[in-house]
């Protein structure tokens, strides 16, 4: 139950985080229209992109062994140190390489949105390396309150950008400081629980950066994943089409918020728990993601026509057609969602690796072949083949690897309602 409670309380989070992105998303595109929109998407995605490439997941790898009951000082020690001298470091080496080659995803957006956007690094890196920190600790109350006050800082950012009509350059702008200050935030929190200092333990780095390594390449190609489609989309048909596939992106990612929510806390949760009960677990939360996903896809497909007119207008009708296309793919990804966190949790990361690169070869390879003839449609039947691929995927390897019955991680049981039932009156309080 404490499980399911701290699930509850971070889907609600994510709730509030999804009202403050949705929002922000909705404000930009009504201001900056298709083509603006698909140059603020682009941008934010290159310290993005930095960020998984330089993190070398090493912020995975300290929930890991923090739930190993591995000396937490010493864990955060590592985490700033680290943090900063890779984010300094990719920080200039982009901006030297960006000043002498510009990509041609980058065509149509002027270099210092590039360079502000990615002065923002080490304030993500920190960010997510502290904010992982907190779930190592089982600390998701005060990880909860850092993912409010990160969209929280962007949206009011996103606000007084516009109010101000300073166009892509000051929202990107906004962006930077909201980042920079999350990750301050997030670097005071860990400090107060456990004391920080600039201090660098190579013996458990040696561990620590084995064991991420391991995740690195999996999270670097699930990012891919996500968010290749948006470079070859910007290369192949312009930033309006990456402003169309972008809300529809963004629309079509709130289904995910049920199953990310759990799944953040499933990983610190698997990591502490034996194989045998895990076995019963996660099959448990899997199939029960995947009804709510379902659900909540279906009613955004029936309701997306008004929903697009009412909150953008009519100039990103276009969004349409490719959120539908994404939808399926989308809400059968709820079940990579979830056992991938149970993977990682098992210290069983080559998993996660093998499944995001054979789905990155099929993104790659659809890619090239629909989007330069049916642009942001046919990035979105792509992404729908390549995340159908990674959710089948991911049930066929668990069950052979746990035994567990693959009906057994989609189709509810009488005990979830009973589960509902019982978590619906705890976040109520009543008494059952």
């Amino acid at each position: 139950m404490r499980f399911a409670y701290f699930s509850a309380m971070t889907f609600i989070t994510r709730v509030i985080v999804l009202c403050c992105s949705v929002l922000s998303q909705l404000i930009l595109a009504r201001y900056l229209g298709p083509e603006g929109k698909g140059a603020y998407s682009v941008v934010v995605l290159v310290p993005s992109m930095l960020f998984l490439m330089g993190n070398f997941g090493l912020h995975v790898a300290s929930v890991y062994y923090i739930g190993k009951n591995y000396d937490r000082r010493k864990i955060a020690d590592n985490a700033l140190s680290t943090a900063l001298l890779l984010s300094g470091f990719f920080v200039i080496f982009s901006v030297a390489v960006l000043h002498i080659w510009s990509p041609g995803f980058l065509k149509g957006i002027p270099f210092r949105q590039v360079v502000i956007a990615v002065l923002t690094l080490p304030g993500i890196m920190v960010y997510y390396y502290f904010s992982n920190f907190l779930l190592g600790m089982k600390e998701i109350t005060r990880y909860n309150k850092l993912e409010i006050l990160q969209a929280g800082m962007i949206f009011a950012g996103t606000c007084i950008a516009i109010l101000m009509k300073g166009g892509v350059f000051a929202v990107i702008f906004a962006w930077v400081l909201a980042m920079t200050v999350s990750g301050i935030a997030a670097l005071a929190t860990v400090r107060r629980l456990v004391g920080i200092s600039l201090n660098f333990h190579r013996e458990i780095f040696s561990e620590m950066f084995e064991y991420g390594l391991k995740g690195y390449v999996a999270n670097l190609l699930q990012f891919f994943n996500y968010r290749l489609d948006v470079f070859i989309l910007s290369y192949f048909s312009g930033l309006t089409e990456v402003g169309y596939y972008s809300l529809a992106v963004n629309f079509g990612e709130m289904v995910w918020y049920i199953g990310k929510s759990t799944a953040t806390v499933l990983f610190p949760v698997t990591s502490s728990r034996t194989p045998e009960e895990a076995n019963e677990f996660t099959p448990k939360v899997c199939r029960n993601i995947f009804v709510l996903s379902l659900a909540s896809g279906l009613v955004l497909a029936l309701i997306a026509r008004p929903l697009v007119m009412l909150t953008v207008g009519h100039a990103f009708l276009p969004s349409l057609a490719p959120l539908w296309l994404i939808l399926p793919g989308i809400i059968l990804f709820s079940f990579s969602v979830v056992l991938s966190s149970d993977f990682a949790g098992r210290g069983k990361i080559a998993i996660n690796t093998a499944i995001a690169a054979g789905v990155l070869l099929i993104t790659v390879i659809l890619d090239l072949i629909l989007i330069p003839g049916y642009r942001s449609c046919g990035a979105a039947i792509a992404s729908t083949a390549a995340y159908t691929a990674a959710g089948i995927a991911s049930v066929i390897i668990f069950s052979r690897i746990t035994g567990v019955k693959m009906l057994k991680l989609a189709v509810p049981v009488s005990s979830d309602l009973q589960a509902y039932r019982s978590l619906w009156n705890r976040i109520t309080g009543r008494q059952i």
